[in-house]
């Protein structure tokens, strides 16, 4: 999958709602080959990045629309063209940035009316944003950080309201970098990436305010296989949720989702499966709605068949319900995930419907993109509770919370049926040292509490039997 670059993004202002009767509305349809890159709410309306025009497919272009589904006004030109326009808001005006084709950054402040404001000014010469998630853009409370690409390494210039560039760009990767993201916690970036040397490993890098390091570069994920492809990241208010692609060599050399939380001081979490390889999942994107993450992807997006998908999880990592479909394939022309975002109690989704091909060598092209849209009305019940009382489609064991933790952690799993379950907790050694389940339980969802005051600090196991179902997974114990 190198070379894949997610040319399309999905904008979600998520809400506890119903997805089962949304309308498609078209934001920038027909022959003109329009990618939607980039976006972000201004608390009415939404200003989308879109890269392509009825004049020039490389035209930096931006649409606004809004939280009813829209178009507010008609597509505004910046009369320039470059690649990729990425989008953030700083409460009175957005700030678009692209890649030009002068290899340089470049930035415009827009208002929530639409207007231009100001010119165009480069943000830093040499460098560039590679694709959507080819560098990244975030509003901390007072000032921009734009993330970009100089010589492989990834760079950070802070910006001000009035666009000024603060200080001098700080490295962010010690290393080779590829598809980041970046997110603010409310006193620190974290910057994710993939090591753009052996597109195994997922990298994490804190940045101040100030523009400072904080600490070094740490490892998020050395999977077998994580690709060049899109790192993404969602901040809940306590920790950090970065998902990621995962190549193993027993699926066949098929992909994975998967995620890592993180916590502002740098602790990474064990492994969540956002989606296993059986539904060839790419492209993750990820939010937050003040209570529960959505996570987006795409499955398929080679065949006739192809859509993308939707899931909740809580900030426990717990899917809430099955997983939903966003779009399908239309007119031959595949959708794609690749953002969300959250405001206003609603759920605006947008798309961009490509033509893929796929060379000798296998990389794939994207042509004649459409971009759509559709606004998902807010349930007036909890959707929490909703998806909770479904019935889980197969068994599951999920890993535990806090971990590691001292002295309590929860342990969730689920079941599809009545079952019978033994659940309980070893050592390294294979001995049993706590019993915390034997006995029948309901299909549904299930939390046991485990505290572990009387067992001594180190890694310990917790094993699920459910009928012929059996997992294991890891927990440590810190006092």
């Amino acid at each position: 999958m190198h070379q894949v670059r997610t040319f399309i993004w999905v904008f979600v202002f998520i809400a506890m709602t119903c997805i089962s009767h949304a309308q498609e509305f078209p934001i920038a349809a027909g022959k003109n080959g329009t990618f939607l890159s980039g976006g972000a709410f201004d608390g009415t309306n939404c200003l989308l990045g879109i890269l392509g025009d009825a004049l020039n497919p490389g035209s930096i272009t931006a649409q606004l629309v809004s939280g009813s589904g829209g178009l507010v006004g008609s597509r505004i030109s910046l009369g320039v063209t470059g690649g990729w326009p990425l989008v953030a808001f700083d409460g009175s005006n957005y700030l678009m940035v692209w890649s030009s084709n002068a290899n340089t950054v470049e930035g415009q402040f827009i208002n929530t009316s639409g207007t231009l404001v100001r010119t165009n000014f480069v943000i830093a010469n040499n460098a560039a944003i590679s694709g959507p998630k080819g560098g990244s853009i975030a509003f901390g409370d007072t000032t921009y950080m734009v993330v970009y690409k100089n010589n492989d390494m990834m760079f950070g210039q802070r910006v001000s309201k009035s666009g000024a560039l603060i200080s001098t760009p700080t490295q962010i990767s010690s290393n080779s970098a590829n598809d980041d993201e970046i997110a603010f916690d409310g006193t620190n970036y974290l910057v994710a990436w993939c090591d753009g040397v052996n597109d195994k490993e997922i990298y994490g890098q804190f940045v101040s305010m100030s523009g400072a390091l904080v600490g070094t570069n740490f490892l998020i994920d050395g999977g077998q296989g994580a690709s060049d492809n899109p790192v993404v990241i969602a901040f809940d208010g306590s920790r950090y949720l970065v998902c990621f692609h995962d190549q193993s060599g027993v699926n066949s050399g098929r992909w994975n989702l998967f995620a890592r939380f993180v916590t502002p001081s740098g602790t990474v979490s064990d492994k969540i499966t956002i989606r296993d390889y059986t539904y060839d999942p790419i492209f993750p994107m990820i939010a937050f709605d003040g209570t529960d993450y959505l996570v987006a992807w795409t499955e398929g997006f080679t065949s006739s068949g192809a859509h993308s998908k939707g899931r909740f999880f809580n900030t426990s990592g717990i899917p809430l319900g099955d997983a939903f479909t966003l779009f399908d394939t239309l007119g031959g022309k595949s959708p794609s995930v690749a953002g969300l975002l959250y405001g206003n109690n609603n759920f605006f989704v947008g798309t961009t419907r490509v033509v893929v091909s796929i060379s000798p060598g296998g990389q794939f092209g994207f042509a004649d993109g459409e971009v759509y849209g559709k606004i998902i009305q807010a349930r007036t019940t909890d959707v929490n509770a909703g998806q909770a009382n479904q019935t889980p489609r197969e068994f599951s064991l999920f890993q535990n919370y806090p971990n590691p933790f001292n002295p309590t952690t929860t342990i969730s799993f689920a079941l599809p049926n009545r079952s019978h379950v033994a659940l309980g907790i070893y050592n390294i050694l294979g001995l049993k040292v706590a019993e915390l389940v034997n006995g029948d339980f309901e299909a549904g969802y299930h939390e046991v509490k485990y505290e572990a005051s009387n067992v001594a600090s180190g890694v310990y196991f917790y094993r699920l039997k459910a009928g012929t179902f059996l997992e294991t997974k890891r927990l440590v114990v810190l006092h």
